[in-house]
């Protein structure tokens, strides 16, 4: 029952987006794999389901109970290294090669996964040149996607993982200073997850992600005025859910941008006060006094 609901909703949704079959099974099955999988003869692993679903703009997490043990068990791996990525290095790297054992080298979208573990800790760890962890960004990429190209960006299929080594690719280049490149992809990134058909449960985190990523950045190139304007979007979007796990951020750039555009005095003075007391609360108060230092030494306000 489960084999012929998933395939039919895979079908339903590829055929109201005009989608061929040779088109979103790239770089994760066959064509007959897939019509197979359509038509309920077989039923997917779980991260070829997760692609397929993804790349059609479903959040796959309700499909997924049917995983294997083994299934189960990667993404818990992959889970706890993420949680760990910022919090304890060495845990993750310890998790990383776990993941990597773990991981069937033979399913291309479970080993991409895999690989975005992998491209995360070299960003953090930096102990590769920058230009060499860039280039393997887009070879982690063209593994499910061989033909992907950044101008052809707003036609292709994305999953989640895909999207996500994008927004990995332009935090690289920006390390690299090549702010207008990471600018490029930053935008193309939210002009794909903006689309109509995506469920909203499915990019909130990363649609976050890439407007505080597109903010930052052109703050960095003193583009204030048009950062303010994605900074409304980002504080649109905090009010409406109320939760973000990016707000102590959110709320630095908005304060930066406000003094930067010469907003009033007052109005600039509150955006301090309410910044610092969202640190305080969230890092503490040796962080909030690193905050009173940025705020005086590199925007020059008292």
């Amino acid at each position: 029952m489960w084999e012929v609901r998933i395939g039919e909703i895979i079908r339903s949704q590829r055929e109201k987006l005009n989608i061929r079959q040779g088109k979103l099974s790239e770089g994760i099955c066959t064509v007959s794999t897939l019509s197979k999988i359509e038509n309920g003869v077989i039923f997917p692993t779980r991260y070829k389901l997760q692609y397929l679903m993804e790349r059609l703009g479903i959040d796959s997490e309700q499909y997924v109970i049917l995983s294997s043990k083994r299934e189960i068990e990667f993404n818990e791996m992959v889970r706890v290294f993420n949680s760990c990525l910022k919090k304890d290095p060495a845990v993750a790297t310890y998790m990383l090669k776990r993941v990597e054992k773990a991981a069937d080298s033979t399913n291309d979208a479970e080993y991409q996964i895999y690989g975005e573990c992998s491209l995360r800790l070299d960003i953090a760890e930096r102990k590769k040149p920058l230009e060499n962890i860039a280039r393997e960004a887009m070879e982690l990429l063209h593994d499910t996607k061989a033909n992907f190209s950044l101008d052809r960006l707003g036609e292709d299929l994305l999953s989640k993982t895909e999207w996500n080594i994008l927004i990995d690719y332009a935090k690289v280049l920006m390390l690299l200073d090549r702010k207008e490149e990471a600018l490029r992809v930053l935008l193309g990134v939210k002009g794909y997850l903006s689309k109509k058909h995506m469920d909203a449960e499915l990019i909130r985190g990363d649609y976050e992600t890439v407007l505080l990523r597109i903010v930052e950045t052109l703050v960095s190139m003193g583009r204030f005025f048009e950062a303010d304007s994605y900074s409304d979007e980002l504080l649109e979007g905090f009010s409406k859910n109320k939760a973000t796990a990016n707000l102590v951020e959110i709320m630095i750039n908005r304060t930066t941008i406000a003094i930067n555009l010469r907003k009033p005095p007052e109005h600039v003075k509150r955006m301090i006060m309410q910044t610092r007391e969202v640190i305080k609360m969230d890092k503490g108060s040796e962080t909030a006094e690193r905050f009173d230092d940025y705020v005086r030494k590199e925007c020059g306000y008292a």
